[in-house]
């Protein structure tokens, strides 16, 4: 019994797993995230950026 358990339920697998599209490639990536760009800052270490209204919520507001 000196081997490790293949699979550990409480251990995420390091390297890409079906459940997880991590691309080997790519260490910074979220697991679970869709592929594409990074964001500038993870959402994991940044705060939420307060982001401006959309023209399209301007609007909305003014129309109320």
């Amino acid at each position: 019994m000196n081997h490790p358990l293949p699979h550990a339920p409480n251990i995420p697998q390091v390297p890409t797993t079906p459940n997880d599209p991590v691309a080997p490639d790519d260490p910074n990536r979220q697991p679970g995230r869709p592929r594409g760009p990074e964001p500038i800052d993870p959402p994991t270490t940044a705060p939420p950026i307060e982001l401006p209204p959309s023209p399209e919520q301007e609007q909305t507001r003014k129309g109320e």
